[in-house]
């Protein structure tokens, strides 16, 4: 073999084994995390937040690099969930919600309505369809009791349709159906869908099943469970088993399409909504994956004793969206843009589908979430209003036929 030859392959191997290194998970610094467990992550006016079992809230104010534990944050509480309200921070921790008004100083409970003869602590928020809804361990589902346009003053059980042994039960996550009502994922009750904004739910399939994580692509609606992931392509109708891993989280990325499975084996990519998974657990000393968050052009995922780490989203490869004949694809049009406060976004589409309607930032960090579900043929208008939100570069992604679509926004107030 000639000098020339041996050198190039040198060269193409060390290519090989750079590009290994580099494309793998990194643990990000913080605390001794050797006894923290992640129960959650979440973000508030751009930082990031870990909830963790019994340390309270750490922070991130650099994309989630280092992260901290401010005497802003509850510090000895477990911390289950985060959501924001408006101008408002909320946790779901043991015993009730938390709340704080952004830039956070000081927290107070807002647990008036809650029965704490039975609940144990408030594990999920969903924030959409004009609801605030929480669950709880031990007594199902709230929702919450507004006064103006994000003042909550407490809280009403809904838990009409729901199985009997709701009061032994944790509810886990939320999400969408195909025509945007609103479900709820039950340990160890199954799926259940409301379809009159939480007056009554009914069963949404895996009956008497562990539901651990819940999320809906498009039409396909994926959900993690003791014993594997599931998926429907029916609107709940039927499920299939495509990942026998225990799962402990789901999530998706708006800008890669892709969904990612947190499991007692690691971590697991989909590219096609959850039909084929892939194992992406490169780098990670702890397989033990207790949620994930996507934010700032980073997968986050916290474990069961080694803190959080990250990967970039770029390293799952390309998009996974279908493309489309140009006859369905949304028309969209944004005005006005640039915008001081509000803009109406409109768009047609030639036929009718399933429609996914989001905003970014330049990162791909979903920042308002405006419609999931059906939509007919025809002209449809969506407003986005957001008073919280800083001047900027944004996108508006519609995702509808199985095609994506972006328009560029800019804020400036």
């Amino acid at each position: 073999m000639t000098p020339k030859r041996i050198l190039l392959l040198v060269l193409v191997f060390s290519l090989i084994h750079f590009e290994s290194a580099r494309a793998q998970w990194r643990q990000t610094l913080g605390p001794p995390w050797g006894a923290d467990k992640v129960l959650c992550l979440g973000e508030n006016n751009g930082d990031l937040l870990a909830g963790l079992l019994n340390f309270g809230v750490n922070v991130s104010t650099d994309g989630g690099n280092k992260w901290t534990n401010p005497q802003t944050y509850p510090r000895d509480n477990s911390v289950f969930a985060f959501e924001e309200v408006g101008l408002h921070e909320l946790l779901g921790i043991e015993y009730g919600v938390m709340i704080a008004q952004n830039p956070v100083t000081t927290w107070s409970y807002i647990n008036t309505g809650l029965d704490d003869s039975h609940f144990y602590a408030v594990t999920s928020f969903f924030y959409g369809n004009s609801m605030l809804l929480a669950g709880t361990e031990n007594d199902g589902i709230y929702s919450a009791t507004f006064v103006g346009p994000d003042s909550i003053v407490g809280w009403t059980a809904i838990n009409k349709g729901l199985p009997g042994t709701i009061t032994s039960a944790t509810v886990t996550s939320f999400g969408y159906d195909n025509n945007g009502n609103v479900v709820a994922g039950i340990d160890p009750c199954g799926l259940f869908v409301t379809t009159n904004n939480g007056q009554s739910w009914s069963s949404y399939g895996l009956l008497n099943t562990p539901i651990d994580a819940y999320v809906n692509i498009g039409y396909t609606h994926v959900a993690g469970t003791p014993t594997g992931i599931y998926i429907s392509t029916d609107n709940g109708k039927h499920w299939n088993q495509t990942n026998p891993s225990s799962t402990n989280s789901l999530s998706r990325d708006v800008v890669y399409g892709n969904v990612y499975a947190g499991t007692n084996n690691g971590i697991y990519l989909s590219r096609d909504s959850g039909v084929t998974w892939y194992q992406a657990s490169e780098g990670l000393a702890d397989t033990i994956i207790t949620s994930l968050y996507v934010a700032n052009g980073y997968l986050f995922a916290g474990t069961g004793s080694h803190g959080v780490w990250r990967r970039p989203l770029s390293d799952f490869g390309i998009s996974s969206v279908v493309q489309t004949p140009a006859a369905s694809k949304p028309e969209i049009q944004v005005y006005p843009n640039p915008l001081s406060q509000a803009t109406t976004i409109s768009f047609s589409s030639q036929s009718s589908g399933y429609a996914d309607i989001s905003i970014v930032n330049t990162l791909g960090t979903e920042i308002a979430h405006l419609y999931s579900g059906e939509l007919a043929a025809g002209e449809h208008r969506f407003v986005w209003s957001d008073p919280t939100v800083s001047n900027g570069m944004y996108e508006c992604l519609v995702r509808m036929n199985g095609h994506m679509e972006t328009v560029p926004l800019v804020l400036a107030r």
